[in-house]
């Protein structure tokens, strides 16, 4: 693999572009490997976590796999690749997957703290909304909308000015991010009516621990999710 210093702003794009133009040039081929992210990161002069933000999206592309903790240029690509799809879907994958990050780094908490200080008047429109959830089940638009609902309330009911205030700027990118996957996958519906019930009982409970835990669950389920959307659209 030839290996030269990145020197533009979007580094982790440029590594990402720089994998598949070798790809496409048949100078990586199914079944190499790839150098070890240290090396990777000595070699292009950046962080070895730039180098992992990259190849993670390639793996979740079905790009790159993993083997014996290699990175490893996936046989399933062959003849499969097109540069204009790839680096369009690349894109789309980087943003997903940043999103379900953000999330994983402050809904947590969010719902640590809901079951703390939630009102009553908050655990009853919870109640309503995972209600609707379920009798929307069959109407995309509908559920999406609840579902959203969901999370804005469950902000709400932190009582913190701050995090209400975070949450709403990122209000739109997120109802996109659960639109993709409500849109895309047969099965999640289910699992996100029940992960929402858990989160809700946690906070009825007044568990902190348990809603923390349950909402990383729910997120881990959403990543898992978007990998087989991905996996099953390559």
């Amino acid at each position: 693999m030839q290996l030269e210093p990145i020197t533009r702003v979007s580094v982790s794009d440029e590594i990402i572009e720089l994998i598949k133009k070798q790809i496409m040039e048949g100078t990586l081929r199914p079944g190499d490997r790839l150098p070890s992210e240290e090396k990777m990161a000595e070699k292009l002069r950046v962080g070895r976590g730039t180098v992992r933000e990259a190849l993670k999206v390639l793996i979740y592309m079905g790009i790159i796999e993993r083997k014996n903790k290699s990175a490893v240029v996936s046989h399933n690509i062959k003849g499969k690749v097109f540069p204009d799809q790839i680096i369009r879907r690349m894109k789309q994958c980087k943003n997903i997957m940043e999103m379900i990050e953000a999330r994983l780094i402050i809904e947590p908490g969010i719902a640590r703290t809901a079951a703390i200080k939630a009102k009553k008047s908050d655990i009853e429109m919870l109640t309503q909304i995972c209600e609707h959830m379920e009798k929307n089940k069959e109407n995309p638009e509908q559920f999406i909308s609840y579902n959203n609902q969901f999370h804005h309330h469950l902000v709400h009911s932190t009582g913190n000015q701050i995090m209400i205030d975070v949450s709403h700027g990122i209000q739109d990118l997120m109802k996109r991010n659960q639109e993709f996957f409500i849109r895309n996958s047969h099965k999640i519906k289910d699992r996100s009516i029940l992960f929402h019930r858990n989160i809700l009982h946690a906070i009825v409970d007044g568990d902190p621990d348990k809603a923390e835990r349950e909402m990383v669950a729910h997120l881990k389920d959403v990543e898992k999710e978007m990998y087989l959307i991905i996996r099953e659209e390559q």
